[in-house]
């Protein structure tokens, strides 16, 4: 399960707006929908997260997601999918006549 969202920021590497999370020890990082997890170790990273994100206020009241992260997205069907052609094996490829 994931940790909880404390805040949000802006993604660097893919725009747009990430859920904000801290680790077990305490560091915070980030995860975003198309990048994944990105988590600034140094002093200087951790400074640069908690001046430019947007934390849940006071009242501890959580933020709403900003994209289901743990979630697949449904995946729609095709109806009028074609068989996937299949590929000769190499015993078939070298005895075949064609």
């Amino acid at each position: 399960m994931a940790n909880p969202t404390i805040g949000h920021i802006n993604c660097v590497f893919g725009g747009g707006k990430s859920e904000v999370r801290k680790d077990k020890k305490g560091k915070l990082y980030y995860y975003n929908e198309n990048m994944g997890m990105i988590k600034p170790n140094l002093i200087d990273g951790q400074a640069y997260m908690k001046k430019n994100t947007d934390f849940i206020g006071e009242n501890g009241t959580p933020l709403p997601p900003v994209s289901s992260v743990n979630e697949k997205q449904p995946v729609k069907e095709v109806e009028n999918e074609s068989q996937p052609v299949k590929k000769k094996s190499l015993l078939n490829y070298l005895y075949s006549n064609d």
